[in-house]
């Protein structure tokens, strides 16, 4: 009897691996669990550099969690997929949040500092207060790359542990979040091609750019000038008045080019860089709604920011840059 279940055992033994059966790896809350609260550190969005807490209400706020347990070329090209939906969808209500979980907070902090324009995510990132286990009662499984959690409020509706992320796994995790959040089904991306064009027009745009708003401080100098040739005149009126000669022919004053542009440039340079991308002529009408929303988050509920970024639009629609429908989304922000 022995004998034969060990023939038996080892028979299934071999066919599993056989048929490559492997157990399924498991990496924090599995759909239909909750999530709890845990705090965290901000490196970038609303609160840099404070303190804060994730998942702090009970709402039905559609969420995305990212546990970075180790970032590689493989996993930043999966990060860069779900950050490009979760700025298209975060006028919707989604909060997205990476979360970079770490041994020692102050190299990670230093590690993030300089691998930010790399990086370059829209959707915060923070630091897990809890070291490299991540929130003690999530059982977040270290052996695996990233793990993602999409859920509805507190809920999870779908788990993915990512050991080695390659191009298969961007579909499946970006269809989940669409499907939360009630949206039709995203279309394929555009195969890379064209680089040295692309990196051409953006060049341009950005020379543009640059160009026309260097209109504002053309105006402020023109205005400088007309008070400098007022006083000019006045002063060789009082001279010619005092010597009791005749006022001389006052000095011409330059001719307008244009009015001085309503608004002001910004002084972040993340939202200059996201105003850079949605005035390219190149843009297609999802494209300009996207990185609206990813301006909008950017300034969140700060009135400083706010402002900020309602003046910044008056100034790039002064401007003329962007398609019509750019014109349209920056016109909105601006409230006219």
């Amino acid at each position: 009897m022995f004998r034969y279940l060990t023939a038996t055992l080892t028979l299934l033994v071999w066919t599993g691996l056989a048929l490559g059966q492997t157990d399924p790896i498991f990496s924090g809350p599995q759909p239909g669990e909750k999530l709890t609260a845990f705090k965290v550190l901000a490196f970038s969005g609303r609160m840099p550099g404070k303190q804060m807490e994730l998942i702090a209400d009970a709402k039905e706020t559609p969420r995305v969690l990212v546990f970075v347990h180790e970032i590689t070329r493989p996993a930043l090209q999966l990060l860069r997929p779900i950050d490009q939906i979760a700025t298209e969808y975060a006028p919707d209500g989604l909060e997205t949040h990476f979360v970079w979980l770490t041994a020692d907070k102050t190299k990670t902090e230093q590690f993030l500092q300089g691998a930010n324009k790399s990086l370059n995510l829209t959707s915060p990132i923070v630091i897990s207060l809890d070291g490299i286990e991540g929130p003690g009662n999530y059982g977040l499984n270290r052996k695996v790359a990233l793990t993602i959690l999409v859920a509805k409020g507190t809920k999870v509706v779908a788990n993915f542990a990512i050991v080695q992320p390659n191009e298969t796994d961007a579909p499946k995790v970006t269809e989940a979040i669409t499907k939360m959040m009630g949206k039709p089904a995203t279309k394929a991306a555009p195969a890379a091609g064209g680089e040295a064009m692309t990196l051409l027009q953006k060049q341009v745009t950005e020379l543009q750019f640059k160009v026309q708003l260097m209109t504002k401080h053309n105006a402020d100098l023109e205005l400088l000038l007309e008070q400098m040739t007022d006083a000019l005149n006045q002063a060789r009126a009082q001279i010619a008045k005092l010597e009791g000669k005749p006022a001389p022919e006052p000095l011409p004053k330059l001719p307008k080019l244009d009015p001085k542009p309503a608004g002001k440039a910004a002084k972040s340079p993340e939202l200059q860089g996201l105003m850079r991308q949605m005035i390219q002529q190149t843009n297609d009408d999802a494209t300009v709604t996207k990185l609206a929303g990813a301006m909008l988050l950017w300034a969140g509920k700060d009135e400083a920011k706010q402002t900020e970024l309602r003046e910044y639009c008056r100034l790039i629609l002064q401007l003329g840059y962007g398609t019509p429908y750019c014109q349209k989304m920056l016109a909105k922000i601006a409230g006219k």
